[in-house]
């Protein structure tokens, strides 16, 4: 069989994952750091970080489905995919050394605006890789474990990028100095960080573009019909198939969910570990090390545990576990259990409760966009209809608010607890840390096993993907062929629901 069909290479998965390092690093530093920079840092009140924060991801969310509808219908001699991610590199990496250079001495309204203009921007350009760069799990391979295994290969990716990017960030750019005893707080070490994540992201796009370029031109057009949607009934049309297919559905609000929980988490990292856990930057960012040794556990595994467990199960499973360690940890405290800050044993624990913590959302992370793949299997043989695109636009549409979302909740957490900005940690009351531990631990555990709630209505398996996919052959063997020529003219105004070509 072609790669296409079947199997992909070695050095196309590595080609292909590489890419994802620019969203691991994106994606790490803004849920990080970027609250955090804004509120403590630069002194922008926390009701209004948590508005830019919500605004930011609202307006890549309301992209997402004109860059997955537009490249459906791209048409050129670089095919569907390759112009777009070519095309996005340049300004992914200045807007973001934007975002962690704010003017000085500037106003609050100046400060919002700066930061949802530049947040805003380089997420939509983010998303001109990042989608186009997706939707090529479903035209390389129709295998059920093999899409696992080269989605397993943009995740680990994007996780070492991204925890390279933060180890960066905690040992080197805002380690601890005289002049900051808490690291976190130097301003100029943002703006190197910033300098350092702009390359990589730069350099990870364009490789990863030119290294899949060949097998992707290279892939056989198809004969399937293109049939274009309007922009303008896309919403109907995303409707529709939510509506029609229980599995995309599930997947949609698991996924969702599941974003929330996480962002919740990533957004208070910096609070939790120096407040209320007593931990220096140095020590905060040796969780690093614990995510890199389950991220390539999971490399080596993921494709594995699928086979043994299902998709279905997999995502249920990693989900409980993420929603049990965090919050566990936080109420052992509560309650006196754990030792106390600054024992030489709270550190050890801590980073045993971290590794089981990510081991569940790197895993159920990497299921999920397999489920959606799988899932433009099945819409395809039920509508006639091939849209990766558009599903996999609502997919992240559904991300991006709920990371947003994440963040509003976390903002809010910080509001409700009376957390001080630009806070020294003598400044902060036992009553505010106390809350804020408190509130993360309950919102993230309700929203984690919601999530594994939802994957369970999730009811695709194996060998109803391997019969979807017969059947689509079948159905292909039996139409007339219709390969669509190369061309330089792109589809204005509609999709192309079908492949015509990469």
């Amino acid at each position: 069989m072609t790669e296409t069909s079947n199997r992909v290479s070695t050095f196309t998965k590595f080609g292909y994952g590489v890419g994802l390092g620019a969203e691991g690093i994106k994606n790490n530093t803004f849920n990080v750091f970027l609250l955090f920079f804004y509120q403590q840092v630069i002194g922008l009140s926390t009701v209004l970080c948590g508005l830019a924060l919500f605004v930011t991801l609202l307006v890549d969310a309301i992209a997402d489905p004109f860059i997955g509808t537009w490249s459906d219908g791209l048409r050129s001699k670089l095919g569907r995919r390759l112009p777009f991610m070519y095309a996005s590199g340049i300004p992914l990496a200045i807007c973001f050394f934007c975002v962690f250079h704010p003017p000085l001495g500037a106003s609050q309204a100046v400060l919002f605006g700066w930061v949802v203009f530049f947040a805003a921007a380089t997420r939509v350009s983010m998303s001109l890789f990042w989608l186009p760069h997706q939707s090529l799990v479903v035209e390389l391979t129709e295998d059920f474990s093999e899409r696992t295994s080269l989605q397993n290969f943009r995740n680990i990716f994007a996780w070492l990028f991204g925890l390279l990017n933060v180890w960066l960030g905690y040992y080197v750019f805002l380690a601890s100095t005289p002049e900051y005893e808490l690291g976190l707080l130097n301003r100029e070490g943002y703006t190197k960080f910033a300098i350092w994540g702009a390359l990589g992201m730069l350099v990870a796009t364009f490789a990863s573009t030119s290294a899949v370029r060949s097998a992707v031109l290279k892939a056989p057009a198809t004969h399937r019909p293109i049939t274009p949607i309007p922009l303008r009934e896309f919403p109907k049309a995303m409707a529709r198939a939510i509506k029609a297919n229980p599995s995309y559905r599930a997947a949609l609000i698991g996924g969702l969910l599941m974003w929330v929980a996480f962002g919740i988490t990533e957004n208070t990292r910096n609070y939790i570990s120096p407040f209320f856990w007593g931990l220096s930057s140095e020590q905060t960012g040796q969780q690093i090390y614990v995510i890199v040794g389950k991220a390539i556990f999971e490399w080596t595994s993921a494709r594995a545990l699928t086979q043994r467990f299902g998709k279905r199960k997999l995502a249920i499973y990693s989900m409980v576990l993420f929603g049990m360690c965090e919050p566990s940890a936080i109420g052992l405290r509560l309650i006196g259990v754990l030792p106390q800050n600054g024992d030489p044993a709270l550190l050890p624990i801590l980073l045993a409760i971290w590794f089981l913590g990510f081991s569940g959302i790197i895993m159920a992370m990497t299921v999920l966009w397999t489920m959606f793949a799988d899932v433009t299997d099945e819409h395809e043989l039920a509508t006639g209809l091939r849209q990766e695109g558009l599903l996999y636009s609502a997919g992240t549409f559904s991300q991006k608010m709920a990371l947003g979302g994440g963040g509003l909740l976390a903002t809010a957490m910080l509001y409700a607890a009376e957390f001080p900005s630009n806070a020294a940690a003598a400044s902060v009351t036992p009553e505010a840390i106390w809350k804020i531990g408190f509130f993360t631990a309950l919102v993230t555990a309700v929203f984690s096993w919601l999530t594994a709630y939802f994957f369970s209505r999730f009811t695709l398996t194996r060998e109803q993907h391997e019969q979807v996919l017969a059947a689509l052959h079948a159905r292909r063997a039996a139409a007339p062929a219709h390969v669509e020529p190369h061309s330089d003219t792109a589809s204005v105004g509609g999709v192309a629901t079908a492949r015509a070509e990469l």
